[in-house]
């Protein structure tokens, strides 16, 4: 096979006296040494990258695409068809460094990728996940492989043999880190789909590896390949027992809740160049030292965290440009000379994508998943990314492919991510399936139709460790008694950082972690509740931006009534923005009823001195309705006092008669049933218009514990509709923002703000009320 010589070329000469520029005064060009190049290639990198993806970022395309295209629009393809400026962005003197740069962003980019990686998660994965992840890679790769066969005489820039059989192999595999890059820029990560897909793709990155040993086990000779399976077989075992431990007592060492000491990240990178190292001394390549090293790093935090946050900015955005020049660098569209060999590449091509629609469809057979779906489902797992590039670059370094075959290639895949990625963006709303229209099930996600005896179940979201002890109090305050008992599913919220994958799952370690406390301190109390409380721990470890997916669906998978998240604002006055984003969307696609707490000073110290003075202000309407009712749950607790003030605005002209008649029927209900509580009381106060009603919230006593409040979005009242735009937490809707204002008591006071759930007339405005069902079944498996 030839080899172009202009992308390897062979020199002689003393690097070292041409890195360094004298300066312009003595007449020198900065150009024509290394490192003012490098900067310039950078600079000129991040400047156009950057403009590509502010002017394809309306058409949904990935950063990776951008990169990709201005590696193409800086190498022979098109700016570099002219000779003076191909020669002074890429001096063939200077590429040695570029390659070596290139070869370092490589290394670690596999690194990060591979320490963001759960390997666990191949353990916990379903069984469907398992049938999707080995029909998706082994039916591509079959047909892949046995066109490939039947056109050999079309491709001679291919090796064939094992060479083929791994290019065929990369060519059908669908990588974890190129597949979760590419769901978290569509905000995707939670989706069942994107799950399923990052599922599937941990089963393709085994074969990938595999893929890999085969093609550096073929670069030996027979004699020397034994040897080679040899040392292979005893990496592993050294790092399990050797390295492990080390990486064990380290994260053992670090305090809960502190960050790894700055010596201990930088020893695990260099640990990682060692193992690299070491696995290139013996045959194997860098890449299985790198890789292996990195899945015994656990993902998150401590030591994963602190290793990504340290690390990835600085490979992403100053060594990676170098990996994406030599990529357009090798990329010369000029090199497509024989059309037969392009089109049977080609054709290999798209047929490996269809058989991997194919090989979904297959799947789909036995799970009973939509056509809608299986489309879907097919176009995630053919996005490409790094990782894959990667690949390509050593098949023709290692000239297992040629020039041209490089090329197609690399626009193949890149031409499928730029259509893969605005399609998915287009037809997938994972939204929608947080939608519930069916009337059956509409009735058992709110607190009005939840019986007031029998058990009554509460998703308490939980950030830190301040947020425990209010939710406690509002637990117990909710009357748990052996008849009416409470089940409370808990979900500790945990950003996703130093992942690639997010999770959610129940809690069942038991340690010191910040986890681990947090469902102690519910467990004991369920334990002093004498079993009137049970607890259902689990953790959610996401995205702030997409996290409320996850507490939706297992809101709507165990029929959830009540979700209470924390205010986003905490005692001292901190802001937490993400907070503020996860409540508002939670609010907006929840299946049931949604409470913000806002804690100041709630306290349960034990069951037996409990004690708890709430308010509920009731205008009208189905938030203020949700709010009377879990009052009336709250009514039998002989230690709560509860008053209930209904306000009558005579310029509420425009409620409807249906609102009004439903409004008198619960509260007559809640007369009824608290008539003879002599610490439950109902008074009613007469208003003229809405000024009257702040006037009047604002002469409250300062004696109670608790104000329950709902949010009334979309009001009829005049005034609220005014003070809309001068609302500091529209969340919390217009009252509940006065009442939990630092000027109302002193923000002395707690609030707890209750939204009826939106699905219906609310709803219908932002999606579809039908509900869009198929299954999948690795997610409801996992919550069973």
């Amino acid at each position: 096979m030839a080899i172009n010589e202009t992308i390897f070329p062979k020199l002689c000469m003393l690097y070292e006296r041409n890195m360094y520029s004298k300066g312009i005064w003595f007449g020198e060009n900065p150009l024509d040494y290394f490192i003012p190049l490098a900067m310039f290639q950078i600079i000129l990198f991040f400047i156009l990258s950057r403009t590509l993806y502010f002017l394809l970022r309306p058409l949904k395309q990935p950063k990776v695409v951008c990169n990709v295209l201005t590696g193409l629009l800086l190498g022979p393809s098109v700016l570099g068809r002219y000779t003076t400026l191909m020669d002074k962005l890429y001096p063939a003197k200077e590429m040695l460094a570029v390659n070596t740069l290139c070869l370092f962003s490589n290394i670690s980019f596999i690194f990060l990728i591979t320490v963001k990686t759960d390997a666990g998660m191949i353990f916990r994965t379903a069984r469907d996940d398992w049938s999707l992840g080995l029909l998706s890679m082994l039916v591509p790769l079959g047909i892949s492989y046995t066109l490939f066969n039947l056109l050999r005489d079309f491709l001679p820039g291919f090796q064939g043999g094992i060479a083929a059989f791994t290019v065929c192999g990369i060519m059908s595999t669908s990588f974890l880190s190129d597949i979760a890059y590419g769901m978290d820029e569509l905000k995707l990560l939670t989706s069942e789909l994107g799950q399923l897909a990052m599922s599937s793709a941990v089963i393709n990155d085994l074969f990938g590896w595999a893929i890999l040993t085969m093609l550096i086990m073929s670069n030996q000779t027979k004699s020397l390949s034994i040897k080679a399976m040899l040392s292979f077989a005893a990496f592993p075992i050294f790092a399990l027992y050797a390295v492990r431990p080390t990486i064990s007592w380290i994260i053992r060492t670090t305090p809960e809740g502190k960050q790894v000491d700055q010596l201990y990240v930088v020893a695990t990178l260099l640990g990682a160049f060692a193992m690299g190292a070491i696995s290139d001394a013996l045959g194997l390549s860098f890449l299985p030292g790198i890789i292996a090293m990195g899945l015994i790093v656990p993902n998150g935090p401590p030591l994963g965290a602190a290793i990504v946050e340290k690390s990835e900015l600085i490979i992403n955005e100053f060594f990676m440009p170098f990996f994406y020049l030599r990529l357009g660098r090798l990329a010369n569209v000029v090199e497509i000379r024989d059309w037969k060999e392009f089109n049977a590449l080609l054709l290999i091509i798209i047929t490996g994508f269809l058989a991997k629609l194919l090989s979904v469809c297959l799947h789909s057979c036995f799970c009973k998943m939509r056509v809608r779906y299986v489309l879907l489902l097919s176009t995630m797992l053919n996005v490409k990314g790094v990782l894959k590039f990667i690949y390509f670059i050593r098949f023709l370094t290692k000239r297992r492919i040629d020039e041209q075959s490089f090329v197609l290639l690399i626009l193949s895949n890149l031409t499928i991510t730029a259509i893969a990625m605005p399609l998915i963006e287009y037809f997938y709303k994972p939204h929608l399936r947080l939608e519930t229209s069916l009337s059956a099930k509409l009735s058992t996600m709110s607190l009005q139709s939840t019986p007031s005896f029998g058990e009554l179940r509460i998703l308490p979201c939980i950030h830190n460790e301040d947020d425990v002890h209010g939710i406690i109090t509002l637990l117990e305050a909710s009357n748990p008694t052996p008849v009416s008992t409470i089940c409370a599913y808990v979900v500790h919220l945990v950003e996703l950082v130093g992942r690639a994958t997010p999770l959610l799952a129940p809690y069942k370690k038991v340690g010191r972690s910040s986890t681990g406390r947090i469902m102690r301190a519910f467990t004991n109390y369920s334990a002093a509740s004498e079993q009137s409380v049970t607890v259902q721990p689990y953790t959610s470890i996401a995205p702030y931006k997409t996290m409320y997916e996850n507490v939706c669906r297992l809101a709507q998978v165990k029929h959830v009534p009540l979700i209470i998240v924390p205010f986003h604002k905490s005692q001292v006055g901190e802001i937490n923005a993400q907070f503020r984003c996860f409540n508002v969307q939670t609010q907006a696609y929840a299946p049931c009823t949604v409470g913000i707490l806002v804690q100041r000073g709630l306290s349960c110290v034990t069951c037996a001195q409990f004690s708890c003075n709430i308010a509920v202000l009731f205008v009208g309407g189905p938030d203020d309705r949700e709010a009377l009712a879990l009052a009336a749950r709250m009514s039998g607790h002989p230690r709560v006092q509860i008053t209930v003030m209904r306000i009558i605005v005579r310029e509420n002209v425009h409620q409807s008669e249906l609102e009004q008649q439903l409004d008198d029927k619960l509260l007559t209900e809640f007369k009824a049933k608290t008539e003879n509580y002599d610490f439950v009381q109902c008074l009613e106060v007469q208003v003229n218009n809405s000024i009257e009603i702040l006037s009047w919230i604002r002469s409250l006593e300062n004696k109670y514990d608790l104000v329950m409040v709902g949010k009334r979005q979309g009001s009829n009242l005049e005034l609220e509709g005014d003070m809309a735009t001068w609302t500091e937490h529209p969340e919390l809707g217009v009252i509940g923002d006065m009442v939990a204002s630092e000027d109302f008591r002193r923000g002395t006071v707690s609030v707890l703000v209750l939204q009826h759930c939106m699905v219906g007339e609310a709803s219908k405005n932002r999606s579809s009320s039908q509900c869009r069902r198929y299954s999948i079944g690795s997610f409801s498996a996992l919550l069973k």
